[in-house]
């Protein structure tokens, strides 16, 4: 009887951690916060800008030419059909986040 109260003991803990976010290390969370086109939908030839928000201490770029980007910066962009952009964050920790925003 003893070793089965041990063992739920034991389960119960692993559980607790693994429902905690799990047992040590660093959790790392998005630092995109938003990614949007206004308008979103357009007539072809007409401009809309990008803006991304995100943390500031880390590094945007906006693919299809875009390059560099700001947080809270809006980029106006004039696509000549509907296109994708894709904004990636490099976080101070090397790791990457992205997001995508699509005009129409």
């Amino acid at each position: 009887m003893k070793y089965s109260i041990n063992i739920l003991t034991s389960l119960f803990i692993l559980l607790f951690i693994s429902a905690c976010g799990g047992g040590g290390g660093s959790s790392s969370s998005s630092s995109i916060t938003s990614f949007d086109a206004s308008p979103a939908t357009i007539t072809i030839g007409d401009s809309t800008d990008l803006t991304a928000v995100f943390n500031s201490s880390d590094v945007g770029n906006i693919d299809n030419n875009i390059g560099s980007v700001t947080s809270e910066t809006p980029v106006t962009v004039t696509p000549s059909a509907t296109t994708t952009y894709t904004l990636s964050v490099t976080k101070s920790d090397g790791s990457v986040d992205t997001a995508t925003v699509t005009v129409t």
